[in-house]
């Protein structure tokens, strides 16, 4: 997947965070040499699998000086054992981002107390905390879906549940 340099691609990172369990961000300095090559200024987004790791990376691929304008694409580096797998999952989520949501409506969010029914949310991706249970839908992908879980269910960090 290609982006234009400007092109918002903001709610991608919303996307991965609230449907993919084992998500994580990947902090450090793009200065220093390593095996996963950080964006500069920011981190990178990620997902842990058993004990492996895939980690989307995003790489200048053309940039026209007369315009100022570039090209950047998206890809994913696999590490570990179930390297594959990791990166074959964010893949996937990431080609859905860019078919069924990029450019569409903007992420509404609703929190509900913790205990609530499955059948009392509306639909959308459902992220668990401790005490409330937020769900991210997309006005027009998700309104004719069942229920909340039928799209995913991520959790918050263990530390703030």
């Amino acid at each position: 997947m290609t982006v234009e340099g400007g092109e918002s691609f903001e709610d991608l990172q919303l996307s991965l965070a609230t449907s993919l369990d084992g998500f994580c961000r990947l902090d450090g300095d793009p200065d220093r040499p390593g095996p996963v090559r950080l964006p500069k200024r920011s981190g990178a987004e990620a997902i842990i699998v058993n004990r492996s790791l895939g980690c989307l990376m995003v790489e200048k691929r053309e940039h026209d000086e007369a315009t100022g304008t570039s090209v950047w694409e998206f890809g994913v580096q696999a590490f570990g054992e179930d390297g594959k797998a990791a990166a074959d999952t964010m893949a996937t989520a990431v080609h859905t981002w860019n078919r069924e949501l990029r450019g569409r409506a903007t992420p509404q969010l609703t929190v509900r107390p913790a205990g609530t029914p499955d059948s009392r949310l509306p639909a959308g991706n459902v992220v668990e905390k401790g005490d409330c249970r937020m769900v991210v839908s997309r006005p027009g992908r998700d309104s004719t879906a069942g229920s909340a879980v039928e799209r995913g269910t991520a959790r918050g960090r263990p530390d703030e549940e």
